[in-house]
């Protein structure tokens, strides 16, 4: 029983370092980050009087969590976290940097479509506007049922009109509509 007891240990504290770095860290990461977002996956709209202490402490603990957990299964989701939190805070620009590594410094990630959506939200907010607009196309082609697909769309149009090309951006906005009927986004388009 012992002997048992001896190999079930390192096994149990494996466990509780993961759980730790979930409930500890990206829990608290992403508890913030909602409320900063109130729920939605970025900020839509600017508002009138931004908050951005929920951003800071969303990106105090993906910080954490890549500095004290780095094989944790959750550093990946952590760094899109920090990154998507930057875009929040107005800074575009370092979000940008770190979203152009994502695939280098994460390949096997689960997450890749995510970081990808997010890479062309921050050149929109950068006002890279043909950055922007050539990731987001590249992101519904190649994920074209992934949920933050409308999204997308939305933000190409967005893209395509600081482009000074409303054709096209009637017809990205016409996919939500066309597309995603029922979404949130559908007044927006």
């Amino acid at each position: 029983a012992p002997r048992v007891l001896a190999l079930l240990a390192p096994l149990a504290l494996a466990i509780g370092l993961g759980s730790c770095a979930y409930y500890n860290t990206y829990y608290l990461a992403r508890k913030y980050y909602d409320q900063g977002t109130e729920g939605k996956p970025y900020l839509l709209q600017k508002p009138l009087a931004p908050n951005p202490q929920p951003f800071t402490k969303a990106i105090e603990y993906c910080k954490k969590l890549i500095t004290n957990y780095p094989k944790s299964k959750w550093v990946d989701d952590a760094y899109l976290m920090w990154a998507r939190s930057l875009i929040a805070t107005e800074d575009p620009r370092l979000a940008i940097k770190m979203l152009e590594e994502f695939d280098d410094r994460y390949p096997k990630s689960p997450i890749k479509g995510d970081a990808a959506f997010y890479l062309g939200l921050a050149y929109r907010n950068a006002r890279k506007h043909a950055e922007a607009e050539r990731t987001l196309g590249q992101f519904v082609t190649q994920f074209p049922k992934h949920p933050l697909a409308p999204y997308a769309y939305l933000e190409r149009a967005r893209a395509l009109m600081s482009l000074d090309r409303p054709e096209e951006a009637a017809q990205a906005a016409g996919f939500v509509l066309e597309r995603y009927p029922k979404s949130v986004l559908a007044d927006r388009a």
